[in-house]
């Protein structure tokens, strides 16, 4: 349609025609319908009246006042100016004479139009009123056809009359193309709308079927090959098959009979999608990655469709979208053949059928498009050119397709034996070079074996010095933390799991006695191995110094105490050191039967009457940093109850990761020593060691371990 607007025949066509309509006011022009034509274009026999407002009823539009403002639809420059393609409603004339024989039905169509109402004249000289429209659905239409809006109508015979159609669109799709629909308005005799309409039905199947045949055979070879080609080359015939399906009206009326708007967004937006899909097929089948340049301005107008796509939604500029789109289809389809050339040329087979594909989708059409340029008669031809074309197209891209796989298989086989021969050359060069090198490489592997004999030798010996000072830092170690069973005869009952990660441990327990109160600790000194060691000898020597000397027992005060000679021992050197150690002390007061607890981040566990209780010790550890606060460690006192029992431990068991690479975490500890708590405390020393075991499996064990549970 925007192209018979521009051609200069339909102007001149009308220049012949003004004489005679001189004295004749706009719309008078009788269309003459005859035996010898079925399709009647309304387009030079229609006058259009401008309804700013939408304020007119047919009653004002029948009054001869309103008569003389109907508007010649064209002039010799296209559309009239005059004609306001804003206004709300249009308002079309037409005067109709039936000359052909009989009193037959007869169809009027209008597109892209939201509401149209069509009054046909009745003998008392009154109008009925049809209304139809785009935003109807197919079961409110006169007729129910999905291709465009239809109203029906009788002609009498051998009587001109004159008849109205009121057009109102208020979405913008249908707004945007108001020149259109103007310039759409044809009338069908019944045989004409049969011809055009209903049979073509028939041979459409066919066409159909074809496509959807091509589908399913290259998707089921693309699940075959895990090609990507005819992937695009599926998505390429989908959308085929939904742009002619949606565009002839099968859509709506098999699938969206009750959403003509959404079947109209199909129509406009399934034209970016197929074209997207044909240049990514057609960079896939020509394998444009070869042609950097070319191939990058296919991506390009790959980007152009899909703007085009998003001016039309959700931008909803349909007309400049669809403009955009149709000038970037004509180039692209000429630049696809332009580049299916170069391939050609290049020798590249395959090229052949896919140009040849395009040259005969482009002369289907030009032949669809000639009548509708040009004003001919259509034929079967020119009807089903673009079908014709496409089907011939999709024919000869499945002939490529197949002709490309073997051209492949061809360069494979071509490429699998050159590799084959070079890495055959490589392979005797690679032999050649070992031959030569292994002669040398096994002189120098004697001379460095020779070397690597020594080295070890003298390693082991380092090794052996340096692990025997180990194991004599170790008894030296044990003989400081006393005897298990010297500790146990203070107490009711009670053991020590102790187990150092390494040789010597960070951890330790000490145990002394001060003013007749007996003083139980466990510790965590920063560190494991060797520097834990030597910290938890310093810590040794000042529990001894405090307790055993100087007669302390309350835990607060030892933490204090030990505090502050930690730091000053240690923040003495040029470099200050921030380890210290985390501590539980209890404090057994047999003569007040009473019991004193102070922590220094570690908690103390008490089991009585079957429940577990955590007493938590304060934030601060001995020694290290305060961050410039004052240190303080809160002192609990309780009383001695038979059958409590008292544990304390480091934080060595429940951080230590199992088989599955999660920690122990303490509150399942506390719930284990729970569970044991009830067993002699023998077997709560063995339980501890046996669930360790197979909690760790293979893992290694990343801290010390100290556990020690009393009974008082």
């Amino acid at each position: 349609l925007t192209i018979m607007r521009s051609t200069k025949f339909l102007g001149f066509f009308y220049l012949l025609l003004i004489p005679f309509s001189l004295f004749a006011q706009k719309g008078d022009e009788v269309l003459v319908i005859n035996s010898r034509e079925n399709v009647f274009p309304l387009k030079v026999s229609i006058g259009v009246l401008n309804d700013l407002e939408g304020e007119f009823h047919i009653s004002d539009i029948v009054n001869p006042k309103t008569d003389n403002q109907f508007l010649e639809l064209e002039n010799n420059e296209g559309l009239n100016t005059e004609i306001d393609l804003n206004a709300k409603v249009h308002w079309i004339k037409f005067k109709l004479e039936n000359q052909a024989s009989g009193f037959e039905e007869y169809k009027l169509a209008v597109a892209y139009t939201d509401y149209v109402s069509f009054f046909i004249p009745t003998q008392n000289g009154n109008y009925v009123e049809t209304e139809s429209g785009d935003l109807f659905s197919l079961t409110e239409r006169p007729v129910k056809n999905g291709f465009m809006v239809f109203h029906k109508f009788l002609a009498p015979h051998n009587e001109a009359q004159i008849y109205y159609v009121r057009l109102e669109s208020s979405t913008k799709i249908s707004a945007q193309f108001r020149k259109v629909a103007l310039k759409s308005l044809v009338v069908y005799s019944e045989k004409g709308f049969e011809e055009r309409f209903l049979l073509p039905r028939f041979y459409q199947a066919f066409f159909y079927g074809a496509i959807l045949i091509m589908v399913f055979y290259n998707l089921f070879i693309f699940f075959s090959l895990r090609s990507k080609d005819y992937l695009y080359y599926v998505l390429y015939l989908v959308g085929l098959v939904i742009f002619f399906s949606s565009n002839a009206g099968y859509v709506m009326e098999l699938l969206l009979p009750e959403q003509p708007r959404l079947d109209l967004y199909i129509r406009f937006l399934s034209t970016p999608f197929l074209m997207f899909f044909y240049l990514q097929f057609s960079q896939a089948y020509l394998n444009t990655k070869k042609l950097t340049k070319l191939h990058q301005v296919i991506n390009v107008l790959k980007g152009v469709f899909i703007l085009s796509l998003l001016l039309m939604f959700p931008i909803r500029q349909w007309m400049i979208g669809r403009t955009v789109f149709i000038f970037t289809a004509i180039f692209s389809y000429l630049f696809i053949l332009f580049v299916a050339y170069k391939e050609i040329r290049r020798g590249y087979s395959p090229a052949k059928y896919f140009m040849l594909a395009n040259v005969l989708l482009i002369i289907g059409a030009v032949l669809f498009a000639m009548p509708r340029i040009f004003g001919n008669v259509q034929n079967p031809l020119t009807q089903y050119g673009v079908q014709l074309g496409v089907l011939l197209e999709v024919a000869l891209f499945s002939v490529g397709l197949a002709d490309r796989i073997n051209v492949a298989r061809r360069e494979l086989a071509e490429q699998t034996l050159a590799n084959e021969r070079l890495q055959l050359e490589k392979e005797r060069e690679k032999q050649k070079i070992i031959e030569e090198k292994a002669a040398e490489l096994e002189q120098k592997v004697i001379e460095r074996t020779k070397e690597v004999v020594e080295q070890k030798d003298e390693i082991e010996k380092k090794n052996k010095h340096i692990t025997d000072s180990i194991r004599y830092a170790e008894r030296i170690q044990n003989a400081l933390l006393g005897s298990e069973e010297y500790i146990m005869e203070h107490f009711s009952d009670g053991f020590i799991f102790f187990k150092p990660k390494d040789i010597v441990s960070g951890d330790f327990y000490w145990f002394g006695k001060a003013q007749g109160k007996k003083v139980l600790i466990a510790a965590d000194c920063t560190g494991h191995g060797v520097p834990g060691a030597f910290m938890t000898m310093m810590g040794n020597s000042f529990l001894n110094d405090i307790v055993s000397e100087d007669g302390v027992y309350e835990p607060s005060q030892i933490l204090l105490m030990l505090d502050r000679k930690i730091k000053e021992s240690l923040q003495g050197s040029r470099n200050k050191v921030q380890d210290g150690m985390d501590m539980s002390i209890l404090t057994v007061d047999e003569e007040s039967q009473k019991i004193l607890y102070s922590g220094a981040k570690n908690p103390l566990c008490r089991v009585r009457d079957g429940e577990i209780e955590r007493i938590k010790g304060s934030i601060f550890a001995v020694g290290g940093s305060d961050y410039g606060r004052e240190k303080k460690y809160e002192q609990y006192e309780f009383p001695i109850v038979e059958g409590d029992i008292y544990y304390l431990f480091s934080d060595g068991y429940q951080d230590q990761f199992g088989k599955t690479g999660t920690k122990f975490m303490s509150k399942k500890f506390r719930h284990f020593l729970l569970e044991i708590s009830d067993m002699k405390f023998s077997e709560q020393k063995e339980t501890l060691s046996q669930t360790l075991d197979n909690w760790m499996g293979d893992a290694k064990q990343t801290d010390d371990i100290l556990v020690i549970g009393v009974k008082v």
